[in-house]
């Protein structure tokens, strides 16, 4: 049984890498994963022993690294807070893309999933707002223009 139990916003952040990456490949190499995380190859190689002991990746050097069922579910969370993180700071918040990448980042690990669905909550009763006729992001967006002047 793999052994998920505190993982590190380091080891997060391999596995949401691993797994960006085979979304468009059928195997992540160790120099690409360190490439995206911004580290070098022996951190890498470090991380992915570990991830392999807790039975979230398949590993062995100098072969194709892919994660485990559980590699993936967790994977899959980690990718969806950041997503849902990034989209609630752009477009509710209107925060730049970059900024917003990059606080998204840091917040995925942190966040509980209570306050999670409390992002997606508000962001449904945005959607809905508008859709009845109750601009709020129009009416926040001249406030903060407002408020800059």
């Amino acid at each position: 049984m793999p052994d998920t139990q505190k993982l590190s916003p380091s080891l997060e952040d391999y596995l949401e890498a691993i797994y960006s990456i085979l979304q468009k490949e059928n195997q992540a190499k160790a120099s690409v994963i360190g490439a995206i995380i911004g580290v070098n190859r022996p951190s890498v190689t470090g991380a992915l022993k570990v991830l392999g002991e807790r039975g979230l990746i398949n590993y062995a050097p100098y072969e194709k690294i892919t994660l485990t069922a559980a590699g993936e579910k967790i994977a899959k969370g980690i990718l969806r807070r950041h997503q849902l993180l990034k989209s609630f700071m752009t477009d509710i918040l209107f925060v730049t893309e970059e900024e917003a990448q990059e606080a998204a980042c840091q917040m995925e690990h942190a966040i509980t999933p209570h306050i999670l669905q409390k992002f997606v909550s508000y962001m449904n009763f945005m959607e809905e707002s508008v859709e009845k006729g109750a601009d709020w992001q129009l009416m926040f967006r001249e406030y903060l223009q407002n408020e800059q002047e």
